[in-house]
């Protein structure tokens, strides 16, 4: 099992890693590194590509969803997570305080992109 350390206070990282729990991650390993640090609901749904498990940590401030095999595919977070993006860029943001701090934003395909970084989109 690899060592994960898992906080909901960590830096976000787009396209890697929330909170410790990276993209490509087992789901079994991160289960097994909170050890009952905090609360872990799981769902398992079907669709036309597989079967898919979503896990919501410590009331969705971290989710993540594994495929078949256990990687974890998709990972998002949403208050109560800590963390942020260079400091600026947080769970929660409001629009206002969103249109200060960046440089611009766009909608593309029906996500709101903040100055071009496609890693990063709300």
């Amino acid at each position: 099992m690899k060592k994960i350390i898992i906080g909901l206070d960590m830096d976000i990282i787009p396209g890697r890693s929330i909170g410790g729990i990276s993209l490509g991650d087992n789901d079994k390993d991160i289960i097994e590194c909170i050890n009952n640090k905090y609360v872990i609901e799981k769902y398992s749904f079907n669709n036309q590509l597989g079967s898919y498990a979503l896990y919501k940590i410590h009331n969705g401030a971290i989710s993540f969803t594994s495929d078949e095999q256990g990687v974890i595919i998709a990972l998002w977070c949403e208050p109560p997570y800590k963390g942020s993006y260079k400091r600026k860029l947080y769970p929660g943001i409001t629009a206002l305080e969103l249109k200060k701090i960046s440089k611009t934003q766009e909608i593309i395909k029906g996500y709101l992109v903040i100055d071009k970084n496609f890693f990063i989109y709300l």
